[in-house]
């Protein structure tokens, strides 16, 4: 859902997985805060591992505005037969607040079970704060009375 870059996107992604949520089963997925897309969007990394270079260039700013669209490049290199290979992606993504994600999943016919932070470690805390926590973890399940779209 990271990957998704406008509201009506989200809004077809969250429709789609109520559609196909069994009457009793739970949805949890994670986006992005508007931490990750100050910190992680707007540095640069490189980590060597197992032979392979990872090269992470952020394109954000380390003051982007709430619903921010942000890019990243990665490029990998690897050693083959006396030079180097490098496979690059470039991408994108849209921060969305979440207050509008809450609101996209009721019109989807989810009802917002909670929303907890994530700290860098992967644990989960009661209370998302952007400025904080990289990402934020949504739990839902079908509203009650009500069909998806």
């Amino acid at each position: 859902l990271n990957h998704l870059l406008d509201e009506d996107d989200l809004a077809a992604a969250l429709g789609s997985l109520a559609r196909n949520l069994a009457d009793r089963g739970l949805l949890l997925f994670d986006l992005n805060t508007l931490l990750a897309y100050r910190t992680t969007f707007a540095l640069d990394s490189v980590v060597e591992r197992d032979g392979l270079v990872f090269a992470w260039r952020g394109e954000s700013s380390s003051d982007a505005a709430p619903g921010c669209l942000a890019s990243a490049r990665v490029d990998v290199f690897a050693a083959r037969e006396g030079c180097w290979e490098r496979h690059a992606v470039a991408f994108e993504q849209r921060h969305f607040p979440p207050h509008l994600v809450t609101a996209l999943m009721a019109a989807a016919g989810l009802e917002c079970l909670g929303v907890c932070g994530v700290l860098a470690d992967g644990s989960p805390v009661p209370e998302v704060d952007e400025t904080t926590q990289l990402k934020a973890l949504y739990v839902a399940r079908l509203a009650k009375g009500g069909d998806p779209e």
